[in-house]
């Protein structure tokens, strides 16, 4: 077989319900040639390997393509990823999640958009499936490498209207891209975000275009995916080691645009602090934990969301800790209740 242009990674684990979906989609893309499909069973209970072994020999041109890589152990997703870079031997490298499925011209349209563009990364929009329904997802980027971290680390745009996506599901990647990254293996949340934030912290330069067009099937109602998990900001507020790992991808107090970048993920990690239901402090307890971020947030001031957030960090900091909890409580439910109405009344 010739050397693989595209390499398509497929972490599985319990997924018996979309595995037959997600396996056809990918047997059945235009690319015939050139491209190779590597699955990692991370011990799956289920019969999800089953299932794609007897779709596989219904597409037996497909069969010298496909990798099926086991794990002795289940190992969790940013180790499943980290196997499948390993035994990539793709110019490029993209995932897919085995819960989702692909339209059927995707890796054919984002390889040709690379090499007509020698870009270093490549995006696409995505289709979002919830409760019956199905949502366009543009996917929002900046061809500053520096400016689309910020962005994805501020937070901004980040909706099913205009999101700026840190998942790989949607973004063909430039193996080399790859050089001296890993996934993050401890935990299944945030892999995606801070192996992102190494790609881009590798070379300032990287050519980013974007294919305006969706090609990528999410099911954002499942909640086993491995990306609604990872979406979960959650554990950002939760786990102080996360600062310490942003700060040693991101800091360089030579660089202003990287501090930005940092002062915007100690942002989102500190406000998460009050919109969690599990982490009401008192003012002394939440000042131990956060109070020494609350200084870097101010580095970050290039658009007014940020800017009050930051606001409300350090007015936290001044000792009114409860006060800015309660409120962003409220408008959380408030945003809750708009979102729900407008989900009834479309």
């Amino acid at each position: 077989m010739e050397q693989p242009k595209v390499s398509v990674i497929i972490p599985v684990y319990g997924v018996e319900k979309y595995i037959e979906q997600c396996a056809r989609s990918l047997f059945e893309q235009t690319m015939q040639e050139g491209i190779e499909f590597i699955f990692i069973d991370d011990c799956s209970p289920d019969r999800s390997i089953g299932i794609l072994e007897e779709v596989l020999k219904e597409y037996p041109h497909r069969e010298p393509q496909v990798k099926i890589i086991r794990h002795s152990k289940n190992q969790g997703v940013g180790c499943t990823r980290n196997t499948g870079v390993e035994h990539s031997m793709g110019e490029y490298i993209i995932h897919c999640d085995s819960d989702d499925w692909v339209e059927a011209d995707m890796y054919e349209t984002l390889y040709r958009k690379a090499t007509e563009e020698d870009a270093d990364i490549v995006l696409c929009d995505s289709w979002w499936h919830e409760r019956g329904k199905c949502s366009y997802c543009s996917q929002y980027f900046s061809d500053l490498t520096n400016q689309y971290l910020l962005e994805i680390l501020s937070g901004v745009k980040f909706s099913p209207n205009g999101v700026t996506l840190p998942s790989f599901w949607n973004k063909l990647i430039k193996t080399a891209c790859y050089d001296g990254c890993r996934f993050r293996e401890e935990g299944n949340t945030w892999e995606d975000i801070l192996m992102l934030m190494q790609i881009l912290r590798g070379s300032l330069s990287l050519k980013i275009v974007h294919v305006n067009k969706a090609y990528y099937h999410y099911r954002a109602d499942n909640a086993n995916s491995l990306t609604h998990s990872r979406l979960d900001f959650d554990v950002l507020s939760t786990d102080p080691r996360m600062v310490d790992m942003l700060h040693n991808i991101l800091y360089d107090s030579s660089d202003i645009g990287l501090q930005q970048c940092y002062g915007a993920a100690v942002t989102l990690i500190v406000w998460r602090s009050f919109i969690t239901s599990h982490c009401l402090f008192s003012n002394a307890e939440w000042m131990t934990r956060y109070g020494k971020y609350v200084s870097l947030t101010e580095c970050l001031n290039n658009n007014d969301k940020c800017i009050v957030k930051s606001f409300l960090i350090r007015l936290a900091g001044a000792g009114f800790y409860k006060y800015v909890f309660y409120m962003c409580r409220i408008l959380k439910k408030i945003q809750a209740c708009i979102k729900r109405l407008y989900l009834f009344f479309t």
